[in-house]
């Protein structure tokens, strides 16, 4: 979804990266994900997100180890998201 405009309560984004693994939960599949977003002023923003059928589903995210360790793993790939999500540590 890289280069999609998403809408947020305050105004509108641009993914410029994001990073997403497998997820489930009972019979339904989701895609479980950290996206590095653009505002329209520039600033960095960091999204938490599990998609369902192909749209972002709000509420919390809630990740099992085995999704922890996938999840950074597709992190490697995206080093400015990496950084992003670093920081969160400092």
């Amino acid at each position: 979804m890289t280069g999609k405009t998403v809408q947020l309560p305050w105004g509108k984004a641009t993914v410029e990266d994001e990073a997403t693994v497998a997820g489930s939960a009972s019979e339904r599949q989701l895609e479980l994900g950290v996206a590095r977003l653009t505002g329209a002023d520039g600033e960095q923003l960091l999204r938490f997100f599990y998609r369902a059928d192909g749209r972002i589903v709000r509420g919390p995210l809630t990740l099992r180890p085995a999704e922890v360790a996938a999840l950074a793993i597709e992190l490697r790939k995206q080093p400015a998201l990496r950084r992003l999500v670093a920081a969160l540590g400092k």
